[in-house]
């Protein structure tokens, strides 16, 4: 199954043929021979490489052009070996026009490889490898298509948008039959998916007159996702990217029969993780009174919208925004389990810890130890990191360790120094498969709240006041809003109050 691409940046006239030919029995060799390459280079984010496409159906005709599905833990770090994909002879084509994949074609004047790198979980990677299984298990689908492609290069030999526009129908039916199940989010290319646009911008936001803003549709400043539902069209977004690392979300909308049953909240989160991807920080809308509702459920708050670009603004509008972070389907787990004070403090202003053992029972289990046990990394901050150090034994044996620290110029063994931005760190640890990570420590977890990357809290709220010492949460320029999950009391005086961290 081709995916649709945009026309060729290359003059019509040197625009290459499109050539489908009968089934090579080679092809699968060749596969085998170019996914180890591919896994190499794509290291050790890369999880498996699958062969997809029409040549990897057996008596299929295609293209001879071998299609790859690399699968790595996470996307954004494919970006940072380009130049081992570039060393094996592939041109690096970004997502071009796929929502969270990486692109890259073989050969510039002879094509020979295809490669859709996704990350693992993402929808379109099952609908790769059911559309393959089910042609390969189904041999009259497989014979209409290949006579389908066939009929389409003989009538469109230099059309490639042609060619995927009359393949479209035959996709989606198959898509409906073999059993698919997920979304996907497109930027508008074929027919179909530009008869959507028009249709929902019409039917929803502009009912009686003409919709003045066409001129969007090929402006690269505007972006016009589609969203599917299985083979459906079912929803549509227009963004705008704007200056400084703002967007505006301009439109978004489900189609009636779809709403009320999450798909909005999906496509709006899928938005604002495609935005984060490409380095914008702040997604603006000018929300009517009615969808405003929808938007601050969702985090969005009052932010000024500064300026109109061109658009005839609504004085009843009201003027939001949110600051995007990473999605937590990029990054691990982030938990922070820390004992404090009744007066909130986590040490003496020395640093001390002894005081921890105050009115603890030797036979009370707090859950520290299944805590631990569940943890892949720590990351502590430096205050923490030299308090530990003095410990008469380390504490983390067998766990690894990350100190946060612009100043230290090297740590014992055990223990890796980091030095940058936490979402940075966070994309490291996730493409490298950590799951699990406890923050520790005082700046360090008001760092991650602030980051709004932490997912639970449990504070251990020891029965004594201290008076001063060093606080649990540093000041902060972002709220987080928690729910509680459990509280437990212990005979000793001991508090434990478990929160997850809610968007």
């Amino acid at each position: 199954m081709e995916k649709f691409m945009p026309l060729s940046d290359e003059p019509s006239d040197t625009i290459r043929k499109i050539e489908v030919v009968e089934y090579d029995p080679s092809w699968p060799e060749l596969f085998e021979v170019e996914a180890k390459r591919i896994k190499q280079a794509l290291g050790h984010n890369c999880i498996e490489v699958h062969h997809i496409g029409s040549t990897s159906i057996p008596g299929l005709s295609a293209k001879p052009v071998i299609d790859m599905l690399p699968v790595v833990r996470d996307i954004q770090e494919v970006d940072k070996v380009t130049k081992a994909m570039e060393s094996l002879g592939y041109e690096a084509k970004g997502e071009y026009g796929m929502a969270f994949r990486r692109y890259f074609q073989k050969g510039k004047n002879i094509r020979t490889h295809n490669v859709h790198v996704y990350q693992e979980a993402d929808p379109e990677i099952s609908r790769y490898l059911k559309f393959r299984d089910w042609m390969c298990s189904h041999t009259s689908d497989a014979e209409n298509y290949g006579k389908l492609k066939l009929e389409l290069a003989k009538n469109f030999p230099h059309d490639i948008l042609q060619y995927c526009n009359g393949k479209d129908a035959f996709v989606a039916s198959i898509d409906a039959k073999d059993g698919f199940d997920g979304w996907r989010i497109v930027k508008a290319l074929t027919d179909r998916e530009w008869d959507a646009v028009r249709r929902l911008r019409q039917d929803h936001f502009f009912k009686s007159k003409e919709d003045p803003y066409t001129w969007t549709f090929t402006h690269k400043d505007h972006i016009h996702f589609v969203f599917y539902k299985n083979a459906e069209i079912i929803g549509y977004a227009h963004l705008q990217l704007r200056p400084e690392n703002r967007a505006a979300l301009r439109i978004i909308v489900i189609d009636e029969r779809h709403r009320n049953l999450g798909f909005g909240t999906q496509f709006l989160r899928l938005c604002e993780r495609w935005l984060y991807h490409q380095g914008f920080k702040k997604l603006l809308i000018q929300s009517s009174e009615k969808a405003c509702q929808f938007f601050c459920r969702h985090g969005y708050a009052e932010m000024p919208f500064n300026g109109s670009d061109g658009y005839e603004g609504d004085p009843r509008d009201i003027e939001i925004g949110k600051c995007l972070t990473i999605a937590r389907i990029d990054r691990p787990k982030i938990s922070i389990y820390i004992a404090t004070s009744i007066d909130g403090y986590i040490a003496r202003k020395d640093g001390g810890l002894d005081w921890l053992e105050y009115g603890h029972t030797g036979d009370e289990d707090y859950g520290f130890k299944k805590f631990i046990n569940g943890i892949d990394a720590l990351v502590l901050g430096r205050n923490t990191y030299e308090v530990v150090s003095r410990f008469d034994e380390w504490p983390y044996k067998g766990k690894r360790v990350i100190v946060l620290s612009n100043t230290l110029k090297e740590v014992r063994k055990e223990v890796e120094l980091f030095c940058g931005p936490l979402h940075d760190l966070v994309s490291m640890l996730h493409s490298e498969g950590i799951s699990h990570v406890w923050i520790d420590g005082g700046v360090t977890v008001s760092k991650f709240l602030e980051a709004g990357i932490v997912d639970e809290i449990t504070i251990s709220v020891i029965a004594m006041v201290l008076g001063s010492g060093i606080s649990l949460f540093s000041t902060m320029d972002r709220e987080s809003k928690c729910r509680l999950i459990s509280a437990q009391s212990y005979p000793s005086g001991l508090v434990q109050l478990k929160y997850e961290v809610v968007e």
